[in-house]
């Protein structure tokens, strides 16, 4: 059996390692650096929700110059695209073409609108817009752009990208790098980089939500699951 002092030395030593556990050092990151994780190359998996319509589908996307492409693969229908040409441009096309993934996305949340009464019809031209800007400041370092943004601390920043206004915050507990961008009155676009389990955040989240009395409800989520 274990003696008295024994035991107690014992339990100091847990004491020890537990508080140590506890106060250990908030790891420091910077802006720049966790731009460096962020990679939208690679194949893997993804799950879009338009509610009430939803895909899965399997993805691989490359940067091929100042170019985005994406090809997708939905079980029963094939493969298409859902690809972001010319990121050396602020603003992307107008109204992507009806072959394009982009145009069932826009039509999916004008529909959405329509039927939720929620009196946004350009809601998924918004939504293009955006990622396209969100793709051009991922990939800002191979098309020559600034990334300069105000530090408000040391795990939040203020942002002005292509006259878009964002915030950035990083979650050390969570491991999440989350940007937020205000579409309009009581809508916002966020973006989320998380599950770092090496150099790069390998799951993506894309979402657009509206402001209710209590809280926010989702009217879109895309997930991306990098291998």
């Amino acid at each position: 059996m274990m003696s008295f002092m024994g035991y107690r030395f014992f339990s100091i030593l847990i004491f020890l390692v537990i508080g140590a556990c506890a106060t250990r050092p908030v790891q420091q990151t910077t802006f720049d650096k966790l731009w460096l994780q962020v990679k939208m190359e690679g194949e893997g998996k993804a799950r879009l929700e338009i509610p009430p319509e939803s895909w899965v589908f399997s993805f691989e996307s490359v940067m091929q110059k100042n170019d985005w492409l994406m090809a997708i693969t939905i079980p029963l229908k094939g493969e298409e695209s859902f690809a972001f040409p010319g990121l050396d441009r602020s603003q992307p096309e107008i109204v992507p073409a009806p072959d394009d993934f982009r145009w069932q996305i826009v039509q999916a949340l004008r529909q959405a609108s329509h039927e939720r009464r929620l009196a946004y019809p350009q809601l998924g031209q918004d939504f293009v817009t955006h990622l396209h800007h969100l793709l051009r400041w991922t990939h800002a370092d191979v098309l020559g752009l600034n990334r300069g943004c105000d530090a408000m601390s040391q795990t939040t920043w203020s942002c002005k990208w292509d006259g878009v206004r964002s915030n950035w915050t990083w979650d050390q507990r969570k491991e999440e790098f989350v940007g937020e961008i205000e579409l309009k009155t009581d809508w916002r676009m966020r973006a989320i980089f998380k599950n770092l389990t090496g150099p790069v955040f390998k799951r993506v989240t894309l979402e657009i939500s509206r402001k209710t009395e209590n809280s926010f409800v989702t009217e879109l989520r895309q997930e991306f699951f990098f291998r």
